[in-house]
């Protein structure tokens, strides 16, 4: 058995990351009173870090991987992500997928929620 219990995102623009992916993603992301400059937050029942790159020792230009979110609400997400940092990368001809940058410049896939 294999079960993904916690994400870190090691960013760069660490305030800017927390709005985008609480905005987009709902992820509650809150300061961590025994370390500020991280934030923890949940995306399902996966627990979300996001920490500064230098803490993490985190040299990377661009990501290595995508993840993909069922969402509910997909327009109005993606909208709240474009107003917090993301930029729009593509989508599918019906609107029924979304391709979008976050503010460190990652790439992750929205979908609507069945």
């Amino acid at each position: 058995m294999c079960t993904l219990v916690k994400i870190t995102l090691a960013a760069t623009n660490v305030s800017e990351m927390v709005a985008f992916y609480n905005a987009v993603l709902n992820a509650g992301l809150v300061a961590l009173e025994t370390m500020p400059d991280f934030y923890r937050g949940r995306l399902g029942s996966v627990t979300l870090i996001v920490c500064p790159n230098e803490v993490a020792g985190v040299d990377a230009t661009q990501n290595r991987q995508q993840l993909c979110f069922a969402i509910d609400g997909l327009t109005s997400r993606v909208e709240a992500g474009l107003q917090n940092g993301g930029k729009l990368m593509s989508t599918n001809s019906n609107e029924t997928h979304y391709y979008l940058i976050d503010p460190d410049g990652n790439t992750l896939e929205l979908m609507e929620a069945d």
